[in-house]
């Protein structure tokens, strides 16, 4: 033991007071930085900021789904008035852009994991979306690549399911889902519509083209329409609902390839968020409907929040209702997400006189929480 600490003090020593110095300086400062980042997360999550700026950033983002509606019957800019449009949407968007990178460099600097944070989806649709705007203004840019990079605004769509972590704290269970299946129904046909659209104009502008200079090539106004947004919309609804009338068809490969693609991911996605919103939906009209009612401000009742199994939920009540505890005249509610089966046995055994009742909800929610009287328990 003496000469281990011997030969510590003689390898501590090696080392300069001034190397040790900067060594602590330089932690410090690691550690500041860290510090100023991690209360500013806390600070915008506290006072609910963060918050504000997700809802101010998906406002944004469903009125840049509307400008791209709006650009595909703008362009070509035939008039003074179409001009005075794009001119005006360019002004709005450059200004949107402005907030759109002050909000993404606030949520890389507060983030944890810097890393980690380019593997999030939204991330990589919001610096996908910034970087194509700001390329999309390069004057060297042919108008085929301009009227290409204008769908990276409906690509944006994908960013409102940020809002349901907003949702979840405020909502109950049945509407997140409802919201998930509408939002996930919509950014999947509104985003293979665009691909769609401009697929498909670029495929036609370039036959447009070629057929200027080769007189041999078909003139039929018809087949070489330019297409807008409410046609490709009207397309892929009679696509999906399988009518099929036959009077517009993808005329390029990718335009086949995108509307298969468009019908195997709906096919995929909406029946199973569809069959798990209807298991809620049949679950709340038991479990999530319903609120505690006291039957006087007197009586005693006793909440347990939190995610257990229904072993763990049994012995807890079998220790709370025991007769060795003498007084076991108080109800118990018990609140989490929805109940498995095991947990529905549970609760149906009524082994306690009725004492223990079961409501869904999140021990977040404000409105949960008046539903079990969390006020009022012990």
């Amino acid at each position: 033991m003496f000469l281990f600490q011997s030969k510590t003090n003689v390898y501590d020593h090696e080392y300069s007071k001034e190397l040790r110095d900067m060594i602590k300086s330089d932690s410090l400062r690691v550690i500041q930085q860290k510090h100023f980042s991690y209360i500013l997360d806390k600070a915008l999550t506290q006072t609910g900021i963060g918050e504000i700026l997700e809802i101010i950033n998906c406002a944004l983002t469903f009125i840049e789904v509307v400008f791209y509606i709006v650009s595909t019957y703008t362009y070509p800019e035939i008039n003074n008035k179409l001009i005075k449009t794009n001119e005006l949407i360019n002004t709005i968007e450059m200004i949107f852009l402005i907030y759109f990178i002050f909000h993404f460099i606030l949520r890389f600097y507060t983030c944890q994991n810097r890393f980690l944070f380019f593997f999030d989806l939204p991330n990589l649709i919001d610096l996908s979306f910034i970087i194509c705007i700001i390329i999309s203004r390069h004057k060297l840019l042919s108008n085929n690549d301009k009227y290409f990079m204008r769908m990276f605004r409906m690509v944006r769509f994908c960013y409102l399911f940020r809002i349901e972590s907003i949702l979840q704290k405020r909502t109950n269970e049945q509407f997140r889902y409802a919201y998930k299946l509408i939002i996930s129904l919509i950014t999947i046909i509104f985003l293979s519509t665009a691909i769609i659209l401009e697929v498909e104009n670029r495929y036609t502008r370039s036959q447009l083209d070629s057929r200027k200079s080769d007189p041999n090539v078909e003139r039929s106004s018809s087949k070489w329409e330019i297409y807008q947004f409410h046609d490709v919309v009207y397309f892929e609804f009679v696509t999906l609902t399988t009518i099929g009338f036959g009077d517009l068809t993808p005329k390029s490969d990718l335009g086949r390839l995108g509307t298969i693609c468009t019908i195997g991911i709906i096919i995929a996605v909406i029946p199973a968020l569809y069959s798990k919103m209807s298991i809620v939906f049949s679950l709340s009209s038991t479990y999530s409907r319903q609120s505690y009612n006291t039957i006087s401000r007197g009586s005693k009742h006793l909440v347990i929040l939190g995610d257990c199994g229904p072993e763990s939920y049994e012995a807890c009540l079998q220790e709370l209702y025991h007769e060795d505890h003498g007084n076991t005249n108080f109800d118990t509610i018990i609140m989490q997400t929805e109940p498995n089966e095991e947990m529905i046995k549970m609760i149906k055994r009524n082994n306690y006189g009725n004492r223990v009742y079961y409501l869904v909800g999140n021990s977040l929610n404000h409105v949960d929480l008046q539903r079990c009287k969390s006020d009022l328990s012990v």
